[in-house]
């Protein structure tokens, strides 16, 4: 998804499912970083800022570990 995010030239809903990969790869760092890039693109905002929260949460939650 991240190759393809980076050739198109509306590539809100890349970056969207870019994150969705990464976190269902554990990756949240990598999910972050497309989610924020989402933001960006009006049809995927809601998803992207949800999805964005979510993971933060969790990265502060792990952080606490």
């Amino acid at each position: 998804f991240e190759k393809a995010a980076k050739q198109m030239s509306e590539p809100g809903q890349a970056w969207l499912m870019t994150g969705y990969a990464a976190w269902n790869s554990n990756d949240l760092s990598k999910a972050r970083q497309a989610f924020t890039k989402a933001l960006k693109y009006p049809k995927q905002k809601d998803k992207a800022g949800k999805s964005l929260r979510r993971v933060e949460r969790i990265m502060v939650n792990v952080d606490k570990l």
